[in-house]
């Protein structure tokens, strides 16, 4: 591939253009007959875009990575991937929202994301009166101030839930054959490609650099939260006191100041907790001294 590139080879015959692989040049020539209809030479293969026989033929001919951005050169495994990224590149085909500036790639994104610039909230509790903006904060109103749940416990290992749709979602994972087991926090998986995704958050690593303030991240969305507090994006809000939060699990965390209900119910007494592993820390307590009486 050098030499062709060194020799020129891969420049196009009836214009400047200079792919960087073949592929690139099969492409490009249906723009010099823009009426040929879109077929792999190879093995006759019909695509409905120029851009998804470029990554046919780069894919499965050059055996390469199939997708590479015209513009920065990333590459990438996936088409969709692919396509969505290039569209980025192209500023007369994005929503940029008129409040923050905030950029779409579909017109949907941009509707949906509209909402937390307007004061409308057309989904109203019949319980107390309040409105919220969207269904799921409907629903998550309802669900933890309205509806009394008991905790239901797991008759394989003993672990709590607090709703039994929680409860159920376990059982069909604890199903699951997962002989693959995390040296380092025993858990299972089904495959060896998920354990060593989650081995990912064993190691130090931290990809994903703010390029504002310098922080590091684990994950892209973990980033994209951690902007909002440079941009003032707020979408989050708390219908009691008005206060805005980066992300909607910051917003659930603060609502219990108004509600005293926390994510986490002790099932030996009326405390609640934010995190889980707090509360099983408490739930101990309880169990030792159960055991304590029961020697006495």
């Amino acid at each position: 591939m050098d030499e062709h590139w060194t020799n020129n080879d891969l420049q196009c015959r009836l214009c400047n253009y200079c792919g960087r692989d073949f592929a690139d040049m099969i492409t490009h020539s249906f723009q010099h007959n823009p009426k040929k209809k879109l077929v792999c030479h190879v093995c006759k293969k019909k695509k409905a875009s120029i851009l998804s026989l470029q990554f046919h033929f780069r894919s499965v001919h050059l055996q390469k990575t199939g997708g590479i951005c015209s513009i920065c050169s990333k590459t990438f495994k996936k088409f969709k991937t692919w396509k969505r990224h290039e569209r980025l590149h192209n500023e007369n085909s994005l929503f940029i929202c008129d409040h923050c500036g905030r950029k779409f790639l579909y017109k949907h994104e941009i509707k949906s994301h509209l909402i937390y610039h307007t004061d409308v909230r057309l989904f109203v509790c019949e319980t107390c009166g309040k409105g919220f903006k969207r269904m799921s904060g409907l629903k998550d109103h309802i669900e933890n101030l309205h509806r009394t749940r008991q905790p239901v416990k797991c008759g394989h290992c003993d672990k709590t839930y607090k709703s039994q749709s929680k409860l159920e979602i376990h059982l069909r994972n604890v199903a699951k054959d997962k002989p693959f087991i995390c040296e380092v926090c025993s858990k299972r998986f089904i495959s060896e490609k998920v354990l060593q995704k989650h081995m990912f958050w064993h190691t130090g690593e931290r990809p994903h650099r703010c390029e504002v303030c310098g922080s590091r991240y684990k994950a892209k969305g973990q980033l994209n939260i951690h902007m909002r507090n440079h941009t003032g994006f707020m979408p989050h809000k708390c219908v009691d006191c008005w206060k805005s939060f980066p992300a909607a699990k910051q917003l659930k965390r603060h609502q219990s100041v108004h509600t005293g209900v926390r994510a986490y119910k002790c099932e030996y007494c009326e405390r609640s907790f934010h995190e889980k592993k707090t509360m099983l820390e408490h739930a101990t307590q309880h169990k030792s001294a159960q055991n304590v009486k029961s020697e006495n």
